[in-house]
């Protein structure tokens, strides 16, 4: 499955598996999708070679152009989009 795609398989288990705000939904949808435009965009099509280092640097990108709240959240709508990846299987441990 392409990485967009797992995009739009974590938007719908936020939706219907944990009955998340549409709102929230949302945000969260728009954090990734700034995450694949940052690392995979024109790289890779694919989450499992989405390395540690491709999440420090866009951290240490994020710090650079936004808000500490903004960060923030980024970080925790990244968390639960790769704890939904391990789960699927598509990264390892």
């Amino acid at each position: 499955m392409k990485s967009t795609e797992w995009i739009t398989e974590y938007e719908t288990y936020l939706t219907v598996v944990k009955n998340r705000v549409s709102n929230t939904v949302r945000s969260y949808i728009s954090d990734i999708c700034l995450l694949h435009k940052f690392a995979l965009a024109g790289r890779s099509e694919d989450w499992g070679k989405f390395t540690e280092q491709n999440a420090v640097d866009y951290v240490g990108y994020l710090k650079k152009t936004s808000r500490d709240t903004a960060v923030s959240r980024k970080v925790y709508a990244l968390r639960g989009f790769f704890k939904f990846l391990r789960k699927k299987q598509v990264i390892g441990p």
